[in-house]
């Protein structure tokens, strides 16, 4: 919840760890406006609703001290931006996996699903597994353990 806050330049509680995140002073955020279709239930305009903290659906033992993550539709650009926000109890590898209905293609620097450009930000490896029935997963990990980080998935539209 607190990448969020930091984000939007707000105050937010996270109902897992039971804080406040106060960002309300923080200058510099252009806009951080929720701009949502008219049929979206009202609840989505909420923040902190939208900003999902998953700590809680991985078992203790796995060393995550906190895992949140926001999706955020830049409406000007026709890009889905999925942020990841990671802090580990020791250092950790860290992976983020999409499944595929089209056949990935993998560039040094994105990946293309079909008329969609996948790209990232963070210090990622990628790589891809065929699921057969015409699905495959791309799989992106971090090439040293990591204490913990803010990782980007872009998916741009042409």
């Amino acid at each position: 919840m607190a990448s969020a806050a930091y984000r939007a330049g707000e105050k937010l509680h996270s109902e897992y760890y039971g804080e406040i995140s106060d960002y309300t002073r923080k200058g510099g955020v252009i806009c951080s406006e929720i701009l949502l279709p008219s049929h979206a239930p009202p609840e989505y305009a909420d923040r902190e609703t939208l900003s999902i903290d998953l700590t809680s659906a991985y078992p203790e033992k796995c060393a995550l001290a906190s895992y949140q993550r926001t999706v955020i539709s830049m409406r000007n650009d026709y890009t889905l931006r999925v942020v990841e926000a990671l802090r580990f109890t020791s250092p950790s590898t860290a992976a983020f996996s999409f499944i595929c209905a089209a056949r990935p293609t993998v560039l040094s620097t994105a990946v293309r699903i079909g008329q969609i450009r996948l790209t990232w930000e963070g210090d990622l490896q990628v790589s891809q597994t065929d699921l057969g029935d015409g699905l495959t997963e791309l799989t992106f990990t971090t090439p040293e353990p990591v204490s913990g980080n803010m990782y980007t998935f872009n998916f741009e539209l042409p």
